[in-house]
């Protein structure tokens, strides 16, 4: 059974793009989640169910772009 959300809880993902710079990610109570470049203030916040739906998005944007690879090395 996984924990309740209480209080926010703030990580830090170390080289997420190509500069090498740090990311601050805070899950907030609610179902935000909250982003932020490691030493800036500007913070960037989505709800839990627009990142779910964004990430199921791109799944199937890319099975699909695999399958019609796949169908027209098929058809060659």
């Amino acid at each position: 059974m996984a924990t309740k959300l209480r209080k926010a809880v703030t990580r830090e993902v170390e080289d997420w793009d190509d500069r090498g710079g740090s990311l601050m990610v805070t899950l907030i109570p609610g179902g935000i989640l909250s982003f932020r470049e490691k030493a800036t203030r500007k913070s960037f916040d989505l709800t839990v169910g627009s990142a779910y739906h964004a990430a199921v998005k791109r799944t199937v944007a890319l099975e699909r772009a695999e399958k019609n690879k796949m169908k027209k090395a098929k058809g060659r």
